[in-house]
């Protein structure tokens, strides 16, 4: 009976995997959806990032950047449309909101975050 319920789970047309891309999941593809629409355009915006930028204090995840619009009253989305989007498609809204970008891992300058903190504090 178990054979069978195994079976049955991988002829799914759910079968979850990963974007080869972006590392989120998808179904049924090597790709999602979002860097289909996007090919040839993910990541446009980023660059590279130095080999020693985990240890580099002047950088610092995307993550926290996020973290920190969520502190101050905002969505994680409104601090990655400032980054230039989730798949990288779009100029950042200010150089200070460049990415760097080492494998799948994302960064920004350290002052992305004390730019965005001005931002919100004088609206």
């Amino acid at each position: 009976m178990e054979t069978k319920v195994q079976e049955q789970k991988s002829a799914s047309k759910f079968a979850e995997g990963k974007c080869r891309i972006c590392g989120k999941p998808v179904y049924n593809d090597e790709i999602g959806s979002t860097c289909k629409a996007h090919q040839g355009k993910v990541g446009l915006f980023y660059k590279p990032a130095p080999a020693n930028v985990k240890e580099d204090k002047t950088f610092t995840t995307v993550k926290l950047l996020c973290d920190k619009a969520v502190e101050l009253g905002k969505s994680r989305g409104f601090a990655v449309k400032l980054t230039g989007g989730d798949a990288g498609t779009k100029a950042p809204e200010a150089t200070v909101f460049t990415v760097y970008q080492l494998g799948k891992s994302k960064f920004v300058k350290v002052g992305a975050i004390a730019a965005l903190e001005a931002m919100l504090k004088s609206k």
